[in-house]
């Protein structure tokens, strides 16, 4: 009966922390690799490195919103942008998109965010609403914030 219940429920979860440790240390070993399970050293910069351009106070139900954004920040050579919409009511937000946007290598010439693409979204409920964009760099030490209220009527 010992030897049963140690096939059956030992050795499945002794090979598994067997196996999840080969082939992490395997990933590990791959260049610009980094075990890094507590981010917080993640630097918050301030508001005033991007711009959300192309934003209006208020939008008319089912029409466009597209927004690009700008970045201020030498230090913000390429990096990956997150822009997201949430509806905002008085006990809680709600996301309603998330885009993202990898590998945005840009100049430091005005150059509009997202590069080769764009941000166009279309929101049918009339509320209030919160656009965020997110700004990291290529090695997610630095982060850059900026939000932005609208209405939908």
């Amino acid at each position: 009966m010992k030897t049963i219940s140690f096939i059956v429920f030992l050795l499945p979860l002794v090979s598994t922390f067997m196996f999840g440790t080969l082939v992490m240390g395997e990933i590990l070993k791959l260049p610009d690799r980094e075990l890094n399970l507590l981010q917080f050293n993640e630097q918050q910069i301030q508001n005033d490195v991007m711009t959300i351009t192309g934003i209006k106070n208020t939008y008319e139900k089912s029409s466009p919103i597209n927004i690009n954004v700008i970045i201020d920040d030498s230090s913000f050579s390429c990096g990956d942008l997150f822009l997201s919409i949430h509806k905002i009511d008085s006990d809680k937000t709600e996301l309603i998109t998330q885009s993202g946007f990898f590998g945005q290598c840009f100049q430091q010439n005005d150059q509009l965010l997202p590069i080769n693409d764009e941000f166009v979204e279309i929101i049918d409920i009339p509320g209030e609403y919160e656009i965020i964009a997110q700004l990291h760099d290529k090695h997610y030490k630095k982060i850059a914030i900026v939000s932005k209220k609208f209405l939908v009527i």
